[in-house]
């Protein structure tokens, strides 16, 4: 694998090679498991998020960019810098400082696209980390997500339209059997949706889950609003997405007897957190430091 000096860390687990996704891809030497840190990566070229010009204007003159513009390098690899995939409620002390923009980065811009994507990227300043977000089989090929997942297909296919490709991961191919399902409940009224709703959860879990959160939190249903977040919970993979319900579960006084939503909790953030400090920050901000540290320090 060629290196430059800005990839500061790279896995021992991980390799470079062609793709069935097109052109070249990052790939599983061995197995690798759920919160492993893979890459660590300061970037080639970088775009405060008000410049006028991107970051591939800044390669031009240090790259050989074979013969590409810095239009195509900047389409195809620039990656946006930012603090979060979905807002999550305010948690200050433990917010990463992010300079939000766009960026280049050398091995990061091997990784192939996947709504369904087996890595997440984080940064601090417009320094990347890149974890696994779930256990990684060897042999099989690791992806990030160039536009949140949590958008609906349609806007996912636009976003992804200008990268020249469509996506076909598992995700989207049971999204698409879905559509018709969401087509004949959108424009329903309020009380009757919600009713539909649930009787198509698991035809369309997040979306269902996440409409009757909605309703429920607008109705004032305090009950419903922890039922369907847990269920939505359910469907969350480890990401902000879960981050997002474990904290309004625990804001919303769930009792959490046996500690399953902190532990929950505690695992979404180690794959989110760019390092160790950030779990004591974390541990520390949400005031529970005594339950979290044995499970962030893990």
């Amino acid at each position: 694998m060629i290196q430059c000096p800005q990839d500061l860390f790279i896995c021992d687990s991980i390799h470079v090679g062609e793709s069935s996704l097109g052109g070249r891809g990052v790939f599983a030497k061995s197995s690798i498991a759920e919160g492993e840190l893979l890459v660590i990566a300061e970037p080639l070229a970088f775009s405060p998020a008000d410049a006028d010009e991107g970051p591939a204007e800044h390669l031009t003159s240090n790259f050989d960019l074979q013969g590409n513009t810095a239009f195509q390098v900047e389409q195809y690899n620039a990656i946006t810098v930012e603090a979060s995939e979905i807002e999550l409620p305010a948690l200050p002390q433990c917010q990463l400082v992010v300079d939000e923009g766009t960026a280049i980065y050398h091995l990061p811009s091997f990784f192939n696209h996947s709504c369904d994507h087996s890595c997440s990227r984080t940064f601090r300043g417009n320094r990347i980390y890149i974890r696994a977000n779930r256990d990684i089989a060897a042999g099989e090929e690791l992806t990030m997500a160039y536009c949140s997942k949590y958008m609906t297909r349609a806007r996912r296919a636009q976003v992804l339209e200008a990268y020249g490709f469509t996506c076909t991961c598992k995700l989207c191919k049971r999204q698409a059997s879905q559509v018709d399902v969401l087509a004949r409940l959108v424009h329903l009224p309020e009380n009757e949706l919600y009713i539909r709703l649930q009787e198509h959860i698991d035809d369309v879990p997040l979306s269902a889950c996440n409409a009757l959160v909605g309703i429920a939190r607008k109705r004032g249903n305090t009950q419903d609003v922890v039922r369907w977040t847990q269920r939505l919970l359910d469907h969350a993979g480890q990401d902000d997405l879960a981050i997002a319900c474990c904290l309004h579960l625990l804001n919303f006084g769930d009792e959490d007897d046996d500690g399953s939503i902190v532990k929950r909790l505690a695992r979404a953030w180690k794959v989110r957190a760019a390092s160790s400090t950030s779990y004591d920050e974390f541990a520390l901000a949400w005031g529970q430091s005594s339950a979290l540290q044995p499970l962030l320090s893990t």
